[in-house]
């Protein structure tokens, strides 16, 4: 009888310890598939930005001392009331909402700078006409300001006001699947400012000047988990039709 219930005691101590085993290995399991499915849904409902291909036009009409920018829509007539604004268009294509968006854009300023004022003084110096008047033009990184001077348009550009539509911020950016509607993010002037008198040497047949010009914007968003994304879209501009004075512009984005 004793061996019986030491049998059986030994049966029972065994059986506690392979069922605390099986135990721990359900738990573990258990825990190993919610981070699984932790990871599965995090990477799959995700927040995703892109922007939408676009294009733009300029009109002449009153060249050399206005130069109008038009969205691509109106650039296949004569349009009739500018609009001096250039919209991308920022869509979710992800699974999930991107919360606390920003963007920021962003070119080469430095360097535009120094070919405009280069080109400017060849120009004088070659009989043309100063009709930008661009003998004050500068930037400084201190202040983030681009100063420029022309007999009607003076202008002071400060790069980081949101005014100038730079640092734009969004609570939240629903995805696709739920609202189809897109962020309009409007091109800040300064952009359009460096670009237009670019643009202004190119028109003159006696001094050829190609118009590369490229711009960026950086994106920074937060998914489901607050995890931060950032993602840099660079924009290059190429020309792609003339008319009698309209000029239309595609944009390659990288």
């Amino acid at each position: 009888m004793e061996i019986l219930n030491s049998f059986c005691t030994e049966y029972l101590n065994l059986f506690t310890i392979i069922s605390s085993i099986a135990t721990a290995i359900a738990v573990g399991i258990g825990l190993y598939t919610l981070v699984e499915v932790r990871k599965q849904r995090e990477s799959t409902y995700k927040p995703q930005l892109i922007i939408e291909e676009f294009s733009f036009g300029l009109d002449t009409i009153n060249y050399p001392y206005k130069i109008h920018f038009y969205d691509s829509n109106k650039i296949l007539g004569i349009p009739t009331e500018p609009s001096n604004k250039i919209n991308l268009n920022c869509l979710n294509i992800g699974f999930a909402t991107a919360s606390n968006v920003k963007f920021k854009f962003g070119c080469d300023i430095e360097k535009y700078v120094k070919i405009i004022k280069k080109f400017n003084n060849e120009f004088v110096a070659n009989g043309n006409p100063n009709n930008f008047d661009i003998i004050k033009l500068s930037y400084s990184k201190n202040q983030n300001l681009i100063l420029g001077e022309s007999i009607k348009y003076p202008s002071e550009i400060y790069l980081n006001h949101t005014e100038y539509g730079n640092n734009l911020k969004f609570d939240y950016f629903l995805p696709v699947t739920i609202d189809s509607n897109p962020i309009r993010i409007e091109i800040p002037y300064f952009i359009l400012y460096l670009f237009k008198v670019l643009f202004y040497y190119s028109l003159n047949s006696k001094f050829k000047v190609k118009t590369n010009f490229s711009f960026y914007l950086e994106t920074t968003y937060l998914d489901i988990a607050n995890k931060r994304h950032f993602k840099k879209f660079n924009f290059n501009i190429n020309p792609v039709f003339n008319g009698s004075k309209i000029f239309k512009f595609n944009v390659d984005i990288d």
